[in-house]
């Protein structure tokens, strides 16, 4: 026997800069390499999926159910251990019984959707309460799927597949920020790279914003994320721009294309009027959003490199060295 209901898809200070001539003039920004390596998959079989259960015997039955083709499934037994390894590996998929200990699925359901980082991931709430409160209050909540214990093999298989499918379609796009995702970088950069033609790269990240985050919260961190968004979108769109490309790894992670040279100052004294105006606006002091970009560019001629691989290995080996001088 199973219960369940489908939620409807979610609409889900200082620049840092180095130059040189060439291809080897940028600024290395982030501490996590780029681009994701789970964002080269080529299809479905190679998702990952999150399964929370103290219930040794269901957690295993489900990792069985979703296991084969290439997919990956990570079991956890309690609360706090979902809520880490969401956040860490960020899943295509997270099944969550809702009776666990010390952290139960709904309170897991209810952070994961609070953070940024992880509120576009499907979840699944497994439980034995049946009753149609129990239901609306975890579609409510945030989940994407309730279904009771004891549950069909066959008919769970199926709904997480749909889910699944989701999850996959939504990686062309950040679901907070509009922007184009990883795949999409990806595509478009190799485009450019196989054009002949030079074009700017600028790998644009935030310094202190974790600690900003931290002390103001995921609902200003979503602001300021969106901020940045718009300024690399306008930037992307500026009159005479006919090739701009702004694109949202992830995060505080933004990629930023064009076909003239990309200014990092300017875009770094834009952001940071932009800031000013919040502060101003919300009453708070100067100093209080304490916040700056790193931007890492390259100006990429013909035969610099020979695909994206080799500029994002290049970005990220540089970006490395950049920490070990700054």
């Amino acid at each position: 026997m199973s219960c369940s209901r489908t939620r409807p898809k979610r609409p889900a200070g200082r620049s840092r800069s180095a130059r040189s001539s060439g291809s080897s003039a940028w600024t290395a920004v982030h501490s996590n390499s780029w681009p994701p390596a789970g964002d080269r998959r080529p299809a479905m079989e190679s998702m990952h999926i999150l399964v929370a259960d103290d219930n040794d015997s269901v957690r295993r039955l489900v990792a069985r159910a979703l296991s084969g083709d290439g997919t990956r499934v990570t079991q956890v037994e309690n609360g706090p251990g979902a809520l880490d390894r969401a956040r860490q590996d960020r899943p295509d998929l997270i099944v969550l019984d809702v009776n666990m200990p010390k952290m139960s699925g709904y309170d897991v359901c209810s952070a994961l959707r609070r953070d940024h980082r992880t509120r576009h991931i499907p979840i699944i709430l497994l439980t034995a309460r049946a009753a149609p409160n129990d239901v609306l209050f975890g579609l409510n909540i945030g989940a994407d799927d309730y279904i009771c214990k004891p549950f069909d093999i066959a008919n769970f298989k199926a709904r997480a597949s749909t889910l699944l499918r989701r999850s996959l379609g939504r990686i062309g796009v950040n679901p907070l920020t509009l922007l184009p995702g990883n795949r999409e970088i990806r595509r478009e950069a190799e485009a450019r790279l196989r054009s002949g033609r030079a074009f700017g790269f600028a790998y644009v990240d935030m310094r202190r914003f974790k600690e900003f985050n931290d002390r103001m919260g995921f609902s200003w961190g979503d602001r300021i994320i969106l901020e940045l968004a718009a300024l690399l979108r306008e930037t992307a769109q500026t009159p005479g721009e006919t090739r701009g490309f702004a694109g949202h790894i992830g995060g505080d992670d933004f990629v930023l294309m064009s076909a003239r040279p990309i200014d990092g100052e300017e875009l770094s004294f834009k952001f940071q009027e932009r800031l000013a105006g919040i502060a101003k606006a919300e009453g708070l002091d100067a100093d209080s959003i304490a916040i700056s970009l790193s931007i890492g560019q390259v100006w990429c001629v013909p035969g610099s490199y020979g695909d994206f691989d080799r500029l994002a290995q290049d970005v990220s080996r540089r970006k490395e060295l950049s920490k070990h001088d700054a």
